[in-house]
C-alpha cells in the first residue's frame, strides 16, 4: 500500500532511475498505493550531486511526497515513514467512506511521456 522510492543525493545515476521506478510502482501496485520519494544520504551534503530543488520538482510531477533524509544521521527518518503511514490511512479512509480512486492505467498515465531532465545533464 506504499513505497519508499529512495535516490542517493550523491549520485545523479539513481536519481535518474526515479523516472523508472515511480512507472513501475504505478504500472503495477493497486489504486491506493501511495508513494514518498526520499533523496537519503543528505549527510553526505558536500558529495551532493542531485539539488534538491530537482527533485522536488520531479516528485511534485510525479504527485509524490518528497523528502531528504539521513539514515545514518537519522535525519528525517521517522518523519518519512510516519508521512507513508498518514497517506495510507488517508487514502483507506478515503476508500471507506466510498470515494473513489484513480485506476491504475489512469494513474500511469499521469506520469510525463517526456523524461524528466536535470540539472545535471542527463535525461531522467
Amino acid at each position: 500500500m506504499g513505497f519508499l522510492l529512495m535516490y542517493d543525493i550523491t549520485s545523479q545515476e539513481s536519481f535518474c532511475a526515479v523516472q523508472d521506478w515511480a512507472t513501475q510502482i504505478k504500472t503495477y501496485s493497486w489504486d491506493s498505493t501511495q508513494v514518498v520519494l526520499v533523496g537519503n544520504k543528505l549527510d553526505l551534503e558536500d558529495d551532493r550531486q542531485v539539488p534538491k530543488e530537482d527533485a522536488q520538482r520531479v516528485a511534485t510531477e510525479l504527485g509524490f511526497q518528497f523528502f531528504e533524509a539521513s539514515a545514518k544521521d537519522n535525519i528525517n527518518v521517522k518523519q518519512v515513514f510516519d508521512k507513508l503511514v498518514d497517506l495510507i490511512c488517508e487514502k483507506m479512509n478515503e476508500s471507506v467512506n466510498g470515494e473513489t480512486s484513480q485506476s491504475v492505467n489512469q494513474k500511469a498515465d499521469t506520469l510525463k511521456d517526456k523524461p524528466v531532465t536535470s540539472q545535471g545533464g542527463c535525461a531522467c
